[in-house]
Order: structure tokens, then C-alpha cells, then sequence
């Protein structure tokens, strides 16, 4: 008798154990449109993260006219915070990779890539917590609204290609 029960018991641990096989990405896609109904930008949301859907993977901005304004892709993460019941993780966005942005002409503002940076942040825990971002680098092009390379961004050009998330915690150097 003791025996059953031994392997019953075993056979019921073995049977409820999770699996411990990577689950994939549940991605969907996203769209928004303008009030005249043309496209305004379009992408992949991480369908698995909570409570909030977050960007991931490719995605297009475009101007209301159709022109395409801004493609590229973002990665998440998450961050530790402190709840009602512990310790919970909030989920966000960032850019990575290569980004291009655009002039409402077509023509090409911006192009580079978002190296991959880590930063200590403030969180309502205690330590707060190490995050991942997408900082600008040095290897961007900067370009006049006729197509010719410029030195150096202008003002229209850094307030396009600067990454919201980044200004909500002053990371941008």
C-alpha cells in the first residue's frame, strides 16, 4: 500500500511539473489612424506583456499626407517596483537598432543605429533598479530637408529622434 501511494504521489509531482521549454513570442500586430483614416503608424506589440501591451519588433510612423516618418524596431524589458503585494515588474519599450527618420518630403532626416545602454534608475523600491535603453550614438547622419548632409542635428532633427521613455528618466546625454 505504501508503495502506491509513493508512485501515485510521484506520478502526480512528475504529471503538474511545468515545462521548463521556452514559450514563444506571442506578437500581434498594432495599428492607429489618423482622423482622415490614412495610416498613422503601425507595428508589433509583445501580446505576452502585462498590464500594458509594449512595442516590439518593427515598426512604421507616417505622416498624415502617407509619406513614411520614422521605422525601426524595439526591444522590452522590465523593471522592478514595489506593490500592494511585493515586488512587480512593469514592462516598457525602447528603441535598438537601426532607425531611420524622414521629412514630410520624403526625403531622409536621420539614420543610424541605437546602441544598447543599461542605467541605474529610481524606482519606488529601495536600490531602484538597472534598465535597458537605446542611447543615440556616434555613428548618425544627419541631413538638410533637400537631402544634403549636415554636420551636425539641428533642433527638428533631435526632437524626432529622441526616444520619449528616455526623456521620462533625463537619459539623454
Amino acid at each position: 500500500m505504501k508503495l502506491i501511494i509513493t508512485v501515485l504521489v510521484c506520478f502526480i509531482y512528475i504529471s503538474c511539473k511545468t515545462s521548463d521549454k521556452a514559450k514563444p513570442d506571442s506578437k500581434c500586430i498594432y495599428s492607429n489612424k489618423y482622423e482622415s483614416g490614412s495610416i498613422k503608424y503601425i507595428g508589433e506589440l509583445d501580446c505576452d506583456s502585462k498590464p500594458i501591451k509594449v512595442r516590439k519588433g518593427l515598426w512604421k510612423e507616417f505622416y498624415e499626407n502617407g509619406i513614411l516618418k520614422s521605422s525601426g524596431k524595439y526591444a522590452s524589458s522590465s523593471y522592478t517596483e514595489c506593490c500592494f503585494s511585493g515586488y512587480c515588474k512593469l514592462e516598457y519599450s525602447y528603441k535598438i537598432g537601426e532607425w531611420n527618420y524622414y521629412y514630410d518630403n520624403g526625403k531622409i532626416m536621420a539614420s543610424g543605429i541605437y546602441d544598447k545602454g543599461k542605467r541605474h534608475i529610481q524606482t519606488n523600491c529601495e536600490g531602484g533598479d538597472i534598465i535597458s535603453f537605446g542611447i543615440i550614438g556616434n555613428n548618425w547622419q544627419y541631413f538638410n530637408s533637400e537631402g544634403e548632409l549636415l554636420n551636425k542635428a539641428n533642433e527638428e532633427i533631435i526632437n524626432s529622434i529622441k526616444n520619449v521613455f528616455l526623456t521620462d528618466w533625463n537619459m539623454l546625454e
